[in-house]
């Protein structure tokens, strides 16, 4: 199959899958965990599999607001094969994992190896919130992608799965994809709009999908992973901060960044806290021209870096009113921000140009042609 062909299965099937849920977990010890949002996308190629996610977990109660940049967002059950993205209200999520792990192993007691356990798990899944919302009497927030293989006829067949409420989403064939969380329909977009068929190779057009998915959603970020699954093996293929990851692909991604500012904010002088995330909405909704939302980037000790969204392109007259403010800031260049220097400060950040909010406190805001 030529890459066009295996680039049009993939946008066919993209468009049945995207998850209509926005939740994110942030797993703890022994799978204790809280959050929401998320980003989970796996493609079967030939006889791999490959799982992507992000490690992002935000606040179910404020919108937005990052507990977490590191979760882990994958299980692998070992006896099994099996692996497990989970995303949606992250404890409802764990109670279904729990659930199928308990019914894999009494069926392993029962009757020794089973050949399509990952067939089993996916049913087991959907039984366990068919009867939740049946008792509850709503529907079931958590959702879990299972990836694994059937054993048949001495051979080994790739399959992946997503549950969500009381109903599945399964494949089986090459180039299939399957999305999940809050970030799946920004992957759609991405693939929907901007047509990666140059990028060869599964691994490389997922890496730029989470990669679109954490600039342009609110609950995903921290560090992309994308891992890959046979029947005898599990590697991590990729782990790299968001951060890192667009200053990587900086110039692929100019297009798609044309409506977007950066945003660089100093923490000594005001911590990341949800009643800030708020303050700051409100003054950009305030004071920028055709502003739209803000995502975090990048969530450092001293720094937090924001792309700030707007409805059109930022060539025109948004960006026009930030580079005439930033003129008339530069001519003294005792203005410029001390910390704009500082070494936690990427060199691609430092070298753009800046203005100052005042209403944001005492610690200036620092913009920039998030495409340049």
């Amino acid at each position: 199959m030529g890459m066009t062909e295996a680039y049009s299965m993939i946008i066919k099937k993209l468009q049945n899958v995207v998850s209509e849920h926005a939740y994110l977990e942030k797993p703890k010890e022994k799978l204790k965990v809280e959050g929401w949002g998320t980003t989970n996308i796996a493609i079967i190629c030939g006889q791999e599999i490959f799982v992507g996610v992000d490690t992002r977990g935000t606040s179910g109660d404020k919108k937005g607001f990052i507990e977490n940049e590191e979760a882990t967002k994958l299980c692998l059950i070992n006896y099994c094969n099996i692996l497990v993205a989970m995303a949606g209200d992250s404890a409802q999520s764990v109670e279904v994992l729990m659930d199928v792990n308990k019914e894999l192993r009494n069926a392993m007691q029962t009757n020794g190896a089973v050949d399509d356990n990952i067939h089993l798990a996916a049913n087991k899944a959907r039984e366990y919130i068919g009867k939740w919302e049946s008792e509850y009497g709503k529907e079931f927030q958590g959702s879990i992608v299972l990836a694994g293989f059937e054993k048949k006829d001495g051979s080994f067949y790739p399959h992946t799965y997503v549950v969500r409420s009381s109903r599945f989403v399964h494949t089986s064939n090459d180039n299939d994809a399957i999305l999940n969380g809050s970030g799946g329909a920004h992957i759609w977009d991405y693939f929907l709009t901007w047509r990666p068929e140059y990028i060869e190779g599964v691994l490389e057009k997922m890496k730029r999908a989470l990669l679109y998915a954490s600039l342009f959603d609110e609950m995903s970020g921290g560090f992309l992973r994308v891992v890959k699954l046979t029947q005898s093996s599990f590697n991590t293929e990729y782990y790299k901060s968001v951060l890192e990851a667009l200053f990587d692909h900086c110039d692929e991604f100019a297009a798609c960044l044309s409506h977007s500012l950066i945003f660089l904010w100093y923490r000594r002088d005001q911590g990341y806290t949800h009643e800030f995330n708020v303050l700051v909405d409100g003054v950009f909704k305030e004071k920028l021209l055709g502003y739209n939302y803000n995502v975090v980037i990048g969530l450092k000790g001293t720094f937090v870096v924001r792309l700030v969204h707007f409805h059109r392109s930022i060539c025109d007259e948004p960006y026009e009113e930030v580079r005439r403010k930033h003129e008339v800031f530069a001519q003294n260049r005792h203005m410029r921000p001390q910390h704009l220097d500082d070494h936690d400060v990427p060199s691609q950040v430092q070298v753009l140009p800046w203005i100052i909010i005042d209403e944001l406190g005492t610690s200036p805001i620092l913009f920039g042609k998030a495409n340049t």
